[in-house]
Order: structure tokens, then C-alpha cells, then sequence
């Protein structure tokens, strides 16, 4: 079961990973509120010390294990755009890989997936 759980995040950072090269607008020009929009994937940027951070990592393999697109990153391999001056700091992106909004702080299993809408199925 661990090993389909690394699988999952592991296409879960490809697929950021192409979204994110793939686009040729600055990631960080979006940074507002929701305004209702649902978001296609979220990225944690997390520190292995921070309690919060290790909460919100096992929310993310439970949203994984459902169907939705999410991405950890450690805080020392981050190199995006955003200033990222808290952690856990949560990112959310469209589905074209655009910021749409963030949060930081910790948030709950259902705050972060009120938020997101399913991944697409690749079959």
C-alpha cells in the first residue's frame, strides 16, 4: 500500500512539474483570495520539523488516495516564485498551472478539500 502511495505523489509532482514548465506567465501573479473558484491542485511547501507541516502531509495522502492532484515539497527544495515566509504554506493552482490563491498556517483535512475539485482520471 506505501508503494501506491509514493506512485501517486510522485505523479502528482510530474504532472506540477509539466504544468509549471509548461506555462509562460509569471506563477506568482495571482496570488488573491478564492473568490469561489475551486482549485486543481494544491502544494504544501513543508519543513520535516514542523508539527503543522507533518498534519498537513498526511491530509494530502488522504486527499491523494482520493482522487485529488497534491503536491509536498520540503521548504529547502523550494525554489518557485513565491515568497514563501511561513510554513506550511499551501499553494493553490488551476488547472493550467496558474496561483489562484494561498494560505498559510495549518489547515484542516476538509478546509483543504473544500477547496480543491477531483483530479482528472488518465485512463
Amino acid at each position: 500500500m506505501k508503494n501506491a502511495s509514493t506512485i501517486l505523489e510522485f505523479a502528482a509532482y510530474l504532472a506540477f512539474i509539466f504544468v509549471f514548465f509548461g506555462q509562460n506567465h509569471p506563477i506568482g501573479a495571482n496570488s488573491g483570495t478564492m473568490d469561489g473558484q475551486k482549485a486543481a491542485s494544491v502544494t504544501a511547501v513543508t519543513t520535516e520539523t514542523c508539527p503543522p507541516c507533518q498534519r498537513i502531509k498526511k491530509h494530502l495522502r488522504q486527499l491523494i488516495r482520493e482522487g485529488y492532484m497534491c503536491v509536498i515539497l520540503d521548504y529547502s527544495d523550494y525554489t518557485g516564485p513565491e515568497n514563501i515566509r511561513v510554513v506550511p504554506t499551501l499553494l493553490y493552482f488551476d488547472k493550467n498551472g496558474k496561483l489562484l490563491f494561498r494560505e498559510e498556517g495549518y489547515r484542516t483535512y476538509e478546509q483543504i478539500k473544500s477547496k480543491l475539485i477531483p483530479a482528472y482520471k488518465i485512463s
